[in-house]
């Protein structure tokens, strides 16, 4: 729950985020949530999580609340999951317009996450707003989709033969039917979307991306 009320604002893009219920205070907020619900090892997000008391440099008390804390599992068996992160999310001319007001907070906000085993990090959109972002997004629709299973081994199949091939050689490959094509396309994406066929998220996503199987 959050230890500060999210208020409605007239300026502001606000409201419940649907994939990980969390409350949001901005589109960039968001857009920051998705990335993360996105992540392979997520595992859940707490918005305005904790509140933190401070002394200033100049002896007064202040109090911060860091916008979210991510929490992430393991993706293999015996190993532990990454660190959770907790969270600032701010547009860049923000934090350089006003540098000097955040600096201490961000500070503090660090020593805060260090005592606890967290990591603490600033984002901007630099850091949200990315192609890999876009990729991960388009992909998602994917991820729960149902799909063949005698397709998704044939694609795997042939993959594996091919070691390196782009998804419009693959699904040709296999079919010239349109509609046909739609089905294994559907069930590519969803194979790249479970982690099963790795691709360069850094890229844009097209039909000519270089695909292969997954170590």
């Amino acid at each position: 729950m959050p230890v500060r009320k999210i208020p409605i604002s007239n300026r502001a893009v606000t409201g419940l985020h649907a994939g990980t219920g969390a409350r949001y205070e901005s589109s960039l907020e968001r857009d920051f949530f998705e990335c993360m619900m996105m992540e392979p090892d997520f595992d859940r997000l707490e918005a305005q999580p904790v509140k933190i008391q401070y002394l200033t440099t100049d002896n007064k008390l202040r109090r911060y609340t860091p916008d979210a804390l991510v929490h992430f599992k393991s993706l293999k068996a015996g190993l532990p999951p990454r660190r959770p992160i907790l969270c600032e999310v701010k547009y860049r001319e923000e934090l350089e317009n006003d540098f000097d007001k955040f600096r201490e907070r961000f500070f503090v906000a660090r020593r805060f996450a260090r005592e606890r085993g967290w990591i603490f990090k600033v984002v901007t959109e630099r850091r949200i707003r990315t192609t890999r972002f876009a990729n991960l997004k388009f992909l998602f629709r994917y991820k729960k989709r149902l799909v063949s299973q005698s397709d998704r081994e044939l694609l795997l199949e042939l993959i594996a033969t091919d070691k390196m091939v782009t998804p419009k050689i693959l699904i040709n490959s296999v079919s010239e039917n349109s509609i046909r094509q739609a089905e294994l396309i559907s069930c590519l994406w969803n194979l790249v979307a479970n982690g099963l066929i790795t691709v360069d998220l850094l890229s844009p996503l097209t039909m000519n991306s270089q695909i292969s199987l997954s170590k």
